[in-house]
């Protein structure tokens, strides 16, 4: 099991309650050095909160968080037992940039259509106020 986790190509890493970094694999080095810290310091006070919250609740936990130009989804989730979390990172940039991209075009859209139906209310409205063809 060892062995899988340190071969994930996500990031995975490990917190204590007390919000320190116990393990992270070599992907994981990633969120260290946007953190600036080492295994054995303590994470950003985010990042504790959601950590101590899935511990509290024993429950997962998830955010999103910008490393660099890349966006990634990480879940948090709680070793009961242990007072730890396990934490996984996957890297969403492609997901989140076709959503955008797909909102783009639906906004775009929805303003030409927005734009033809005010141009034919507007045009037909004067049209009958004032009784003739514009």
């Amino acid at each position: 099991m060892e062995r899988f986790v340190s071969e994930n190509p996500g990031p995975v890493l490990r917190i204590g309650r007390d919000e320190r970094v116990i393990y992270s694999n070599k992907a994981g080095k990633l969120f260290l050095q946007e953190w600036n810290i080492r295994v054995g310091e303590k994470v950003p006070i985010s990042i504790g909160n959601f950590s101590n919250r899935a511990i509290s609740r024993k429950d997962p936990e998830k955010t999103q968080i910008k490393v660099g130009k890349r966006i990634y989804l990480i879940s948090f989730y709680p070793l009961e037992a242990e007072e730890q979390v396990n934490v996984y990172g996957f890297d969403i940039t492609k997901y989140k940039k076709l959503v955008s991209i797909q909102l783009s075009i639906f906004l775009i859209y929805f303003s030409y259509k927005l734009n033809i139906y005010f141009f034919h209310h507007i045009y037909y409205k004067n049209r009958c106020i004032l009784g003739r063809d514009l």
